[in-house]
């Protein structure tokens, strides 16, 4: 017959070490569960999710340190990005970071971004990966906007209108 051990732990026990499996499961037969973050015992509602390892306590402390390292990461590589394009519209000229954008100079940025991996961090790290392409370049918004919509920025001379 197997040896029932009793580990002594109860609800609010603070542990300096992370539990063994045999504590975790012991921990889960009395519907407790270890906080990864605060390193309490917990009863089992406190947690959002069967495999959650962080409490419902927790949880926004490390939302918010996860996103303030992703805003981080996203703000260095963005500007690796627009340093390596020059660091202004390629049209224009303007040098503001909030109006800057990549631009396809062919078309097909959809295309591309899928076979990249998406928007935002993962088109930048793909850039960045590859050696930041020529078929890409800087445009401030509105140029890229211009492009896009009319198929000639303002800042060159537009077509002249038939009558």
């Amino acid at each position: 017959m197997p040896k029932i051990v009793d580990h002594g732990l109860r609800v609010g026990d603070h542990l300096d070490f992370r539990p063994s499996d045999n504590v975790r499961v012991w921990l889960r037969r009395r519907s407790l569960r270890y906080c990864h973050h605060c390193c309490y015992i917990k009863p089992s509602f406190d947690f959002s999710f069967k495999s959650s390892k962080v409490c419902v306590a927790c949880r926004p402390l490390i939302q918010e340190r996860c996103r303030a390292t992703s805003r981080a990461l996203y703000a260095r590589v963005r500007e690796q990005v627009v340093q390596a394009y020059g660091g202004k519209c390629a049209c224009c000229s303007e040098q503001r970071r909030e109006f800057l954008a990549i631009d396809h100079k062919n078309g097909g940025g959809n295309k591309h971004r899928a076979m990249a991996g998406g928007y935002g961090l993962p088109f930048l790290l793909w850039l960045c990966r590859n050696g930041f392409p020529n078929e890409c370049r800087l445009l401030c918004h509105n140029c890229n906007m211009a492009l896009g919509i009319y198929g000639y920025c303002p800042h060159e001379n537009p077509p002249i209108a038939s009558q």
